[in-house]
């Protein structure tokens, strides 16, 4: 019929593929199980999860070892929402890179007419200080850390945030390439193995470490 039907609070468990198809165990709420089949199957998820997964037959040893090598970095993102944009003003930009707590901050949604939202992105040990400050000081809080931006709303914001190395099914902000990571297996990371195919950023050449 032309619908995509989306399967939230699930979890693949199992996937067996053969000439024929695909057939991916799957665990719903309450942990019952069940399989859905397929002729193919796009595995986008995170490397740590992916290696979780019971393969029949086994992905390749040295695609195993590609995969296992990622390092997946820390991110704290956040997106505040003001009644107004006061943050504007001619001439003055709308996204900054700093080295504070906050990480990089931009204007959301800055092509929508009334939307009157910022983004705080965090990552490495900023990660930790973003979080710590979502966590302990409220909306109003963040709006005074912010007054550099033109000096600052009265409001307290709505905030929504997540810190993606504290959610399970994440296990962390981005993939990127250490320096122990063997440069010779990137490729692998994006090559498909029979009916299983492998999307997600660390799979790119053009747009790694972006989700």
């Amino acid at each position: 019929n032309g619908k995509l039907h989306v399967e939230l609070e699930h979890i693949v468990r199992a996937v067996t593929q053969d000439g024929k198809g695909v057939a991916v165990t799957i665990e719903g709420p309450g942990g019952k199980r069940s399989v859905a089949r397929a002729d193919y199957l796009i595995a986008a998820v995170p490397a740590p999860l992916l290696l979780e997964w019971t393969l029949s037959p086994q992905l390749p040893d040295a695609q195993r070892q590609a995969l296992s090598s990622l390092t997946y970095g820390r991110a704290t993102k956040a997106i505040l929402r003001f009644t107004r944009r006061w943050w504007r003003a001619q001439a003055r930009p709308r996204a900054f890179a700093t080295n504070l707590p906050v990480g990089a901050v931009w204007e959301t949604a800055e092509e929508q007419k009334k939307a009157a939202m910022v983004t705080l992105l965090a990552g490495g040990r900023a990660s930790d200080e973003l979080r710590a400050l979502l966590e302990g000081e409220g909306g109003l809080a963040m709006s005074k850390r912010l007054r550099w931006l033109g000096g600052g709303p009265r409001e307290a914001p709505q905030v929504q945030w997540v810190t993606w190395e504290r959610d399970p099914w994440a296990r962390g902000g981005y993939a990127y390439f250490s320096p122990s990571f063997d440069p010779a297996l990137r490729p692998l990371l994006a090559r498909g193995a029979g009916r299983v195919l492998f999307a997600g950023a660390h799979t790119s050449d053009g747009y790694q470490g972006y989700m």
